[in-house]
């Protein structure tokens, strides 16, 4: 498994806390009042920059996957391939 360490970096970090923040300005947008509810995360509570880098931390995960799926390749006569990837 690929660790992208997302997160090893302060600036990747104060990045990332940008985003909730760009969230809340646009969700305090006079056009959205009629559709506006409580902020559910990471919360109306928390607004320190070191609170919200921990909701991000804790929260935001890569994206990454292992897959161990062979794929339908396998089963496909019609496959073009080099021979030497066969097994």
């Amino acid at each position: 498994m690929l660790d992208p360490n997302y997160y090893g970096d302060e600036h990747d970090v104060a990045v990332m806390v940008e985003g909730p923040r760009i969230a809340r300005r646009i969700g305090e947008a006079p056009a959205l009042a009629p559709w506006r509810a409580e902020e559910v995360l990471p919360g109306p509570a928390v607004t320190m920059d070191a609170d919200v880098a921990a909701f991000v931390r804790d929260s935001l995960g890569s994206g990454v996957r292992h897959c161990r799926a062979r794929g339908r390749a396998d089963r496909v006569r019609l496959t073009v391939r080099h021979p030497g990837t066969r097994r």
